[in-house]
Order: structure tokens, then sequence, then C-alpha cells
């Protein structure tokens, strides 16, 4: 199953590289068995942009070189393996250069075209789970597509050492797609420094707000530091395990 490749511009959905209908390559792909996984980037990923296109780069099954190395999204996700039942992957694409503050900004306004995206996608297969995931500030756009969405159109997301309030997320959280929404919040220390600059640059919501890479408290919220020497002992178990 390819990825479905989706940019916000000027507040609506586009195909990546393509003027066909977003709506028909999505009911297309969703033939296909398995939950939707829809992913995005976070801060310095612009589409288009030879030099910092996510869909060349992180949200592609076959990313190219570029400076920095991050792997595949859709690889290690489990997509292109070929099985019926790998699910479907869309890749959302939006303009996260320039100054913090504006990239933040712009990531309120692409999560209203996320928005759009799972509601179309829902509505197309209400059974079938869609679930998110975001690096740093690309978890902005998903907290934005909550207040905008009916309840059960988002089952989870994953935020990977996410760049947001706190008020914000429990704010995000108390809506009605949100309560309705797991929200797993995977941090670490190593990102202590963004999260910094985050806090320095971004006006919070409310005086003495933090980022929710100090952790987060909500019903249906779990805070996972995955460079605790516990967290690590853990998964090496595991992986010792798993592997042959």
């Amino acid at each position: 199953m390819p990825v479905v490749r989706i940019n916000a511009v000027n507040g609506r959905a586009e195909l990546h590289g393509s003027s066909r209908p977003l709506i028909g390559a999505v009911q297309e792909a969703q033939q296909s068995d398995g939950p939707v996984i829809i992913m995005t980037h976070g801060y310095k990923y612009r589409p288009d942009d030879a030099g910092a296109c996510p869909h060349r780069h992180i949200l592609s099954l076959h990313p190219k070189a570029m400076p920095w190395y991050s792997p595949s999204w859709p690889q290690h996700l489990g997509f292109g393996s070929g099985f019926e039942d790998e699910g479907l992957a869309i890749a959302v694409g939006w303009d996260a250069r320039g100054p913090l503050w504006s990239a933040q900004r712009r990531a309120v306004e692409a999560g209203k075209v996320l928005a759009d995206v799972i509601r179309d996608v829902h509505h197309l297969n209400p059974k079938r789970p869609i679930h998110f995931i975001g690096h740093s500030m690309g978890i902005e756009v998903a907290l934005e597509a909550l207040h905008h969405i009916p309840p059960g159109a988002l089952s989870r997301i994953i935020s990977l050492t996410g760049a947001a309030y706190q008020s914000r997320t429990v704010t995000a959280l108390t809506t009605p797609a949100g309560r309705a929404a797991e929200f797993i919040n995977i941090i670490s220390r190593e990102n202590d420094l963004f999260d910094f600059l985050y806090e320095t640059f971004i006006q919070p919501p409310r005086r003495g707000d933090v980022s929710i890479g100090a952790g987060l408290t909500a019903p249906n919220s779990v805070t996972l530091q995955i460079d605790c020497p516990a967290t690590v002992d853990h998964l090496v178990e595991k992986r010792a395990i798993l592997t042959p």
C-alpha cells in the first residue's frame, strides 16, 4: 500500500505533487484493511523544498539522502510490507520553517486542515480506527484538530517529544474528541534544550505554563520518558525476548 501524501496549503488539504482530488485517492486507499496511521513532522520541514521536504525524507517509504539522518517512519510502522492488513498510511506535510512563533501558528492552521482529512476518512469507514503520530511541533497539529472533529474520529495520539504547552494539551484532551482519544506522551531529557527554546520563544497560554516535555497529567494520557534508565532496561529485555 503506497503512502497517501497530503499537504496543508492555504487552509485546505492537497495531494502532494498531484492535482488529483484528495477524496478519490483516500477512497481507493480505504479498500485495504488495518488501521489508518496519520503522521506528521516537526520543525524545519517544508513540502516541495528540495532540502527540507518531509515527503522525500522521514515520511517517505524510500527516503532520499539529506544532511541529517532520520529513518523512514512508514517503513518502521510496517507499511510497504505487502501484507493485506498493514493499514493505510497518510503523511501530512506543512510549512514548519522560519521563526518558531510563525511555525507554531502554521501548525495550528494545519490542524484545521488535518481535521478535514480525519472527518473525511472517518466518514468513509466509521469503524476503522484512526491514529496519529507526530514529532515535536507537529503535535500542535493534532491538538488543534481535536477541536474540530467528532468524538471517536481519532483513537490515539502518539507525541514524540512534542512541543506544546501543558495547558493547551489538557484543553484539547477535554474536548469531546479529546476525551475519546488516548494520548501517549513520549519525552526525553535529551530534548530539554528544545523544550527550553520553545518556552522562551512561544508565549504560554497562561502564566507559569510549561511544555509537555516536563510531563502531562490527564485522565486519558500517559507519559513515557524514553531515556529513563528503567525504561531503557525494560526495552532491552523485551528486545532480547523478541530477537531470535
